[in-house]
């Protein structure tokens, strides 16, 4: 479903500021107002450094990193190896049913039924993943991944006013409300960050595309350098740029397949492809012995699965081809219909032999008036 203009711009808000602000229930039960700030580059390098240092001292103390766990397990029979096969071919199935899901964009029938299986598979693997986790909580690295995000919130965590909740590191240290960090944690990861999906939606919005494009032109994004900018604020930088690419395209998708991310992503990964490969053909001109891959040039065409049986998905599939497709597609077809009341087959030469011989005589014509002597009289 798509998100409201409302909620992007409150979310456009909130990056910019670099904050949110939440209610934390602590352990006497009452509702306090608090601000978590999102972490510089800075701030998370020294994350870094404490999550190795709180795992050098637990294996000092005698903890098993996970692997050495897992070995543990594998012999009480509470996981395998077949439990990790099973996490990739889950894992497997779900990026295959998301392409199935874009290839059936206009089969609504299909599209459904993969989306069924996509939602029952994403299920059963995060229940899959979650019993992973649970018998990962005594390894190493999940205590030292525990007092990493402790001290997140110590450096995140500021009252209504603005200022730091914990004045120093020895006030949080002799903090007993463990309660109160939990829910600081999990206030973080729900309000303070968004996932890839909502950081791309904003990254497309015109609340968004206008304060980029002026950024773009010297105005001032976030207020700070760029070593000072937030994870959010990164992320969606990358994701500007992201869209920029897409957007700019001279062979720009529709906007339909803009705003579906998965389908977005394939049409990406295709326009790369192009690139490399024209930049080795490029390349190849001048390496002795390198025979240039023939492409034709007139082929430029999308194809995309349809239910023929909807013609509404029919009509928006043509409503992105321009008129002067959509004439010609008409006249393709009229030739194909009347070769088949003859019962013979047409040639895609003989169907379109007068493109194909303008387009060659236009090229004859633009290298003939650039070519040597063009500008004599």
């Amino acid at each position: 479903m798509e998100t409201s203009p409302e909620i992007i711009q409150q979310r456009i808000n909130q990056v910019l500021w670099g904050k949110t602000i939440v209610e934390i229930v602590d352990s006497s039960g009452e509702i306090q107002p608090l601000i978590l700030r999102s972490l510089t580059t800075h701030e998370n390098n020294h994350l870094d450094f404490i999550y190795n240092r709180e795992l050098r001292e637990a294996l000092e103390d005698g903890m098993l990193l996970s692997e050495e766990l897992f070995e543990i397990y594998e012999e009480q029979e509470l996981w395998n190896e077949r439990d990790e096969i099973l996490i990739r071919g889950m894992r497997k199935k779900v990026s295959i049913l998301k392409d199935q899901i874009h290839q059936f964009t206009y089969m609504k029938s299909r599209r459904k039924r993969a989306e069924r299986d996509l939602k029952r598979t994403e299920e059963e693997l995060e229940e899959k993943l979650n019993y992973r986790n649970q018998l990962c909580m005594l390894s190493a690295e999940n205590r030292a991944e525990e007092i990493k995000r402790r001290f997140m919130m110590m450096m995140s965590a500021e009252d209504i006013n603005e200022n730091k909740y914990w004045e120093d590191k020895e006030k949080f240290l002799n903090e007993i409300d463990l309660l109160l960090i939990y829910n600081l944690a999990l206030a973080y990861y729900e309000k303070n960050v968004f996932n890839e999906a909502e950081t791309r939606e904003i990254a497309r919005s015109g609340a968004w595309r206008f304060r980029w494009q002026a950024a773009k032109k010297g105005a001032d994004l976030f207020g700070k350098p760029i070593a000072s900018w937030s994870e959010m604020q990164s992320a969606l930088v990358y994701w500007s740029q992201f869209y920029d690419f897409v957007y700019e395209s001279t062979e720009r998708p529709s906007d339909v397949m803009i705003v579906d991310d998965s389908a977005c992503d394939k049409w990406y990964e295709e326009q790369v492809k192009k690139l490399s490969l024209k930049q080795s053909q490029t390349a190849g001109k001048n390496t002795l012995g390198t025979k240039k891959s023939k492409t034709n040039k007139f082929h430029q065409e999308q194809f995309l699965f349809v239910d023929p049986n909807d013609p509404e998905a029919v009509k928006k599939i043509q409503e992105m081809n321009t008129p002067l497709a959509r004439a010609k597609l008409q006249a393709e077809r009229k030739k194909i219909e009347e070769a088949g009341k003859k019962g013979r087959r047409i040639r895609e030469w003989d169907l379109r032999k007068f493109d194909y011989l303008v387009g060659d005589l236009k090229e004859f014509v633009t290298v003939k008036k650039t070519g040597p002597g063009a500008n004599k009289k």
